[in-house]
């Protein structure tokens, strides 16, 4: 019997051991965190590439009917080497393209009266550091600098003209690319409301004109975190980015205004 007991109290210890790895409370931050995501991206874009054209911004999505990949992919991560300090990166591309009849439409200099098609990729790099200036053991707060770079492509071709006929004259085709870098600054918190839960929001913002630059960016940013085991983890994320710039750069001479709406699901190792 005694030698029963002694295995039952071992056995008892070993799932409280157990119970207590996978259900170990999560702290507000993490040392390093690495997060891959799906995204279903929700985008409005009104574009002009010649600030000397007297025609209006072309919206892609309303003009030409841009559709954008229904589920892309994302990367993040984040490393705090210091307490209160925190780099982040993340990641992710979009593409979309459409082919549509238009009348009337001008872009670039160009009226497009046939069947257009457009085509567009973005690349979009969101780095920041966060100063955590109050870092509890269930939350923490503090301010946040922000840099979102874009990479932003897009093709318009005219197929067939308003008679019917297939366009081989290249001067329909028009090319625009822009790098952008759009700086932010803002407020981070985080607040491990459960054990295994926790909440995170990221605001930033910033009017500025800087050289041929003139514009502003908005980044907002927030989600539920669930840690049913120590290292590993789902997210379920919501953001917003906006830009309205206007610049006479060399490689994009124009107006962009673009907005782009995230719906993220992901999974996330962390230590």
């Amino acid at each position: 019997m005694k030698l029963t007991k002694t295995k039952l109290a071992l056995a008892a210890a070993t799932m409280l051991a157990l119970t207590a790895t996978v259900q170990a409370k999560v702290p507000a931050l993490d040392k390093v965190s690495v997060t891959l995501a799906l995204a279903i991206p929700d985008s409005s874009t009104e574009i002009n590439f010649d600030n000397n054209s007297s025609s209006d911004p072309v919206d892609f999505e309303k003009d030409v009917g841009l559709e954008t990949d229904d589920l892309v992919a994302s990367f993040g991560a984040t490393w705090r080497p210091w307490d209160n300090h925190q780099f982040g990166l993340t990641y992710f591309n979009n593409t979309g393209e459409n082919t549509k009849e238009v009348s009337g439409l001008e872009w670039d200099g160009v009226e497009y009266n046939g069947t257009a098609k457009l085509e567009t990729d973005l690349d979009a790099y969101d780095i920041s550091y966060i100063w955590w200036w109050k870092n509890e053991d269930s939350w923490a707060f503090g301010p946040r600098l922000g840099l979102t770079y874009m990479s932003f492509d897009a093709n318009l071709d005219l197929l067939v003209d308003a008679e019917g006929e297939p366009v081989v004259d290249d001067s329909f085709n028009r090319d625009g690319n822009t790098d952008i870098p759009a700086p932010t600054i803002g407020a981070a918190w985080r607040w491990a409301f459960a054990d295994d839960w926790r909440l995170k929001m990221d605001a930033g913002y910033m009017s500025a004109k800087i050289g041929d630059f003139d514009g502003d960016a908005l980044i907002l940013a927030g989600g539920v975190e669930w840690f049913p085991w120590e290292n590993w983890g789902f997210s379920l994320n919501a953001s917003r980015f906006a830009i309205d710039v206007n610049t006479a750069q060399v490689d994009f001479n124009g107006d962009l205004d673009y907005t782009l709406v995230n719906y993220t699901l992901g999974i996330t190792y962390r230590f």
